[in-house]
């Protein structure tokens, strides 16, 4: 029995060893699950702040991008000039955006245009200014013989780091060129990330193209060739990305690694928490994440890590929960475990539908079956402006909707109705989960334009409503402003040519063979309002054109169209029109036309000229429609302005060859078609030569060589003459160059300058800058004009001249004696020279009219002190005349035909000193005394 007890002792002594040792080993267990249910949730919270982070990246990122391709949008067309205005907006900007480093902008230059750009840049102000490829990124590309640079030309703040980017060559940096021309036809923003030099910081510039006119009205062509420019901000990403890391996972035990890696860069930072040294050094767990930083740099990841302390462990709690494993062990056990599992999904479950209702972008609403609150998300409570505690157990109808609509509202097909009003009926059936669009309003009774996508579900055998409620109330305005922005003329408010091509294409499909009238209508005389007094008054002309169009063809149809083409082009569409009612429209339009206009102080007067075509008579869809009513438009101006024709047959083979000749002019300069000649002119006293005249010439290998008064007059109607005439100076300043040094370096070359030219409002400016540029004295080139263009316009005109005059200029008037000009106005203009027309030197000596006419106008020429050459002296008859009448200058095929540079080259080594002691006169001299 002893020994028995014995045995029983130190069997009941082990296994109260046993026991207690697993006791204390569940104990321990418990202690160390709770321990990871805290490391979890550690882990989940770590994870949804980590989404959280993400998201607000992603969104301070398209606010900066959408901010930037705002302003950038704003500018184009009038690009910051003054350092005051940038600084401003910088200061703004990065008060609202502390992590923006910079607000800069950036001009596109040529190679060949850089020492303009910077003697112009140095003239504004910005004396030491040069284009620079500076040391400033550690990895940049060496560019050599670059054909354009992206160079910076304001920044702001201006801060002695931020001053060494002035004239910096963004295109040094990996991609930037690449991404400019991707984004230039898109009008998009765009990201380069680099790393500085000066204290290897990753920064991200972010850019957006500025372009000479406003984006949303130009092609893709257009916006390629009038990209001028970017402008970007300079971010800081190490205060960019941490501020929103920081502010979501705090400043405790967090480590941050950023890295960039692709073909052209690799660089990194590691950012450590400031509390990194009075932490303890022991962690239960380690956090890690990896988000992308930017949408527009796959290359970038951002590495976040970050430690479960010890310390941060809830020991009390850990504890407890080991002593309650320890006193249900041995009966427990197995539930709890169940229980704890099932607890867990719960949590997680709850948690999950918790962080959907939280985090949710739309409003979730949960009602009763008679519509009381039960659930109301944050996203709820920031649309409405209600706080949860507000709205709880109260009416959403009441709340929400809007009384003064509420009955009409009620009253579509009773849906409304039935979801908010349970049903008697025992064979209720929930209504199917749908959508609608309806006004709210908010607690500050402002009335919104709200998406409802609304379900019924029975719970507990009663009907529960779920609604998820979206504002689209920016989303409708936006889609309006798109709709007139791609719809109509911002200017005059008709359609546009998309839409009206659209309308007229519909109306065919939907009424096949159904005629209808197409017009289309050029103004006359529009050009000289626009280059005389400016385009404010040309758009408001335009504006007065659009309502008396509108006017005219009120009550001619309903389903009309009126749209503004583009410039002054107008087309109308008019239904069931014949060719005499259509008739009495076009007399109609152009009487209204023609009445005198009054805007501001001017009275202004311009005509029309229509062309009209029929459907199905002339052709069977839009664009043949629109080609054949524009063909008789331009019969119509043939036929003298402010009439209209009807489309015939006939027609279209004048046009076509007249658009074959523009389409090749287009490409003259590109394809070197264009070269000049040079006819000398001469003293017609001492027979000295005093310059030449530059005359322009066009040989096409399909058109031959072209006359100038054919090819010319197409170049000005098409406005192609403004670069041809930028062709034509830079060649003569050229040759000039070329003379410099030499023995003919005093030859002045005279260059007929169009109207078009003229009147631009930098030519003047311009003109005197490139000969400065090229070392030259401005009097070696003499200005040009018609004497329809000095009269066009005249009280304009003297100021401009005089200027001319002012800087240095010779001025002549060309084909004198044509343009019936005003005496009044003659004797104020700064002229240097009158050049009597050929048409009037050809009949002299012989004529008597030309002989008065020549006499007459070298008279005035000289008692208002001004010099005369004759063109187009062909005998040695007509030199001697005007040698009589004492005119100075003269030229002409008896002296010399045009000649290319290098036959005048050779003509002046044998004419150079003095044309009548040259071979070819003396000859003719000789033979002509053996003739008689």
């Amino acid at each position: 029995m002893v020994q028995q007890q014995k045995e029983h002792s130190i069997w009941h002594g082990k296994v109260k060893k046993w026991t207690w040792l697993l006791a204390l080993f569940w104990s321990a267990a418990f202690v160390l699950f709770h321990i990871h249910l805290q490391s979890v949730d550690f882990q989940r919270d770590f994870q949804q702040k980590i989404g959280q982070v993400q998201n607000s990246l992603y969104i301070e990122e398209q606010k900066t991008l959408s901010l930037l391709q705002s302003i950038s949008q704003q500018y184009s067309g009038h690009l910051v000039n003054e350092r005051n205005e940038m600084k401003i907006f910088s200061q703004g900007l990065r008060k609202n955006q502390d992590y923006v480093h910079a607000v800069g902008l950036a001009k596109l230059v040529a190679a060949k245009d850089q020492q303009s750009f910077i003697e112009l840049r140095q003239q504004l102000g910005y004396q030491n200014y040069q284009i620079l490829d500076n040391d400033l990124f550690t990895t940049q590309i060496k560019r050599k013989n670059p054909l354009h640079f992206l160079a910076v030309t304001q920044i702001q703040p201006k801060t002695p780091l931020n001053s060494s980017f002035i004239g910096q060559d963004l295109f040094v940096l990996p991609k930037m060129q690449q991404k400019l021309q991707q984004n230039i036809q898109q009008n998009q923003p765009f990201t380069i990330w680099f790393e500085a030099k000066h204290d290897q910081h990753p920064y991200v510039m972010v850019l957006n193209p500025v372009y000479t006119n406003e984006p949303s009205s130009l092609s893709l062509q257009q916006k390629q060739q009038q990209a001028i420019g970017v402008m970007f901000l300079m971010v800081d990403a190490q205060k960019a990305l941490l501020t929103p890391i920081i502010n979501r996972l705090g400043n405790s035990q967090l480590q941050v690694n950023f890295h960039l890696s692709d073909t052209q860069q690799d660089f990194s930072w590691r950012w450590n928490n400031s509390q990194a040294s009075t932490e303890t050094p022991y962690f239960w767990e380690i956090f890690s994440a990896t988000i992308l930083p930017s949408q527009d740099c796959s290359t970038c990841t951002i590495t976040i890590q970050q430690h479960l302390p010890w310390s941060q462990i809830d020991w009390q709690k850990a504890s407890l929960f080991g002593l309650l494993g320890l006193l249900s062990f041995l009966l427990l056990s197995m539930v709890i475990l169940n229980i704890l599992s099932k607890t867990q999904t719960l949590t997680e479950m709850h948690n999950r539908l918790q962080e959907i209702l939280t985090f949710s972008q739309e409003a979730v609403v949960i009602t009763d079956k008679n519509g009381i609150i039960q659930v109301w998300n944050p996203a709820a409570e920031t649309l409405f402006g209600y706080k949860f505690s507000e709205v709880v157990n109260k009416s959403l109808v009441q709340l929400v909707f809007d009384h003064q609509n509420l009955n009409t509202v009620f009253d579509m097909s009773g849906k409304l109705l039935d979801l908010f009003v349970a049903s008697k009926d025992k064979s209720f059936v929930p209504p199917k989960a749908s959508k609608i669009e309806m006004q709210l309003k908010t607690k500050d009774q402002r009335l919104i334009l709200a998406e409802i996508s609304y379900s019924v579900l029975t719970v507990n055998n009663e009907p529960e409503i779920s609604l998820f409620i979206k504002d689209i109330t920016s989303q409708r305005e936006n889609e309006r402003e798109i709709r007139q922005y791609a719809y109509y003329d911002s200017l005059t408010q008709l359609e546009n040519r998309i839409f009206f091509k659209s309308q007229v294409q519909q109306q065919i499909e939907a009424y096949p063979g159904q005629p209808f009238a197409l017009m289309f209508m050029d103004l006359d005389g529009f050009k000289h309002v626009n280059d005389s007094l400016g385009h404010d008054i040309g758009d408001e002309l335009l504006k007065v054109v659009a309502n008396r169009l509108n006017h005219n063809i009120r009550g001619v149809g309903r389903q009309s169209h009126i749209a503004r083409f583009g410039g002054d082009e107008f087309v109308l569409m008019i239904r069931n029109s014949s060719e005499e009612n259509i008739g009495s429209v076009a007399l109609r339009i152009l009487d209204n036309i023609e009445r005198t206009i009054q805007i501001e102080s001017h009275e202004l007067k311009v005509s029309a000229s229509i062309g009209i075509c029929f459907y199905p008579e002339d052709a069977s869809d839009v664009d043949t429609l629109l080609r054949l009513a524009d063909t008789a438009m331009y019969e119509a101006k043939a036929t003298g302005k402010n009439t209209f024709s009807v489309y015939k047959e006939e027609m279209g083979k004048h046009l076509s060859a007249r658009l074959q000749m523009e389409k090749h002019l287009r490409n003259a300069i590109n394809q070197d078609e264009l070269y000049l000649v040079y006819q000398p002119k001469i003293n017609l006293f001492s027979g000295q030569v005093i310059g030449v005249e530059a005359l322009l010439r066009w040989r096409n290998p399909k058109l031959g060589l072209v006359p100038p008064n054919v090819f010319i007059r197409i170049a000005e109607e098409s406005r192609m003459i403004i670069p041809i005439s930028e062709w034509v100076i830079e060649n003569t300043i050229r040759q000039l160059q070329a003379w410099q040094g030499t023995e003919y370096q005093n030859l002045s070359i005279a260059v007929n300058i169009s109207s078009n030219q003229f009147s631009h409002e930098d030519f003047i400016h311009d003109l005197a800058r490139q000969l400065d540029g090229a070392n030259l004295p401005r009097r070696l080139l003499e200005v040009e004009l018609t004497e329809s263009t000095v009269m066009t316009n005249a009280d304009e005109n003297i100021k401009r001249l005089q200027l001319l005059r002012h800087k240095g200029f010779d001025l002549a008037v060309d084909d004198f004696g044509t343009g019936y000009s005003s005496l009044s106005y003659l004797k104020r203009f700064p002229l240097t020279i009158l050049k009597i027309d050929k048409s009037f030197i050809d009949g002299v000596p012989n004529d008597d009219e030309d002989m008065s006419i020549s006499q007459a106008i070298v008279q005035l020429a000289h008692s208002l002190d001004i010099k005369v050459v004759a063109e187009g002296i062909e005998t040695h008859a007509q030199l001697e005349f005007l040698q009589e009448l004492g005119c100075e200058f003269g030229q002409g095929y008896f002296i010399s035909r045009p000649l290319e540079i290098a036959d005048l080259n050779k003509w002046l080594q044998q004419h150079g000193k003095n044309f009548y002691q040259s071979e070819t006169y003396l000859d003719y001299l000789a033979d002509n005394d053996n003739k008689d």
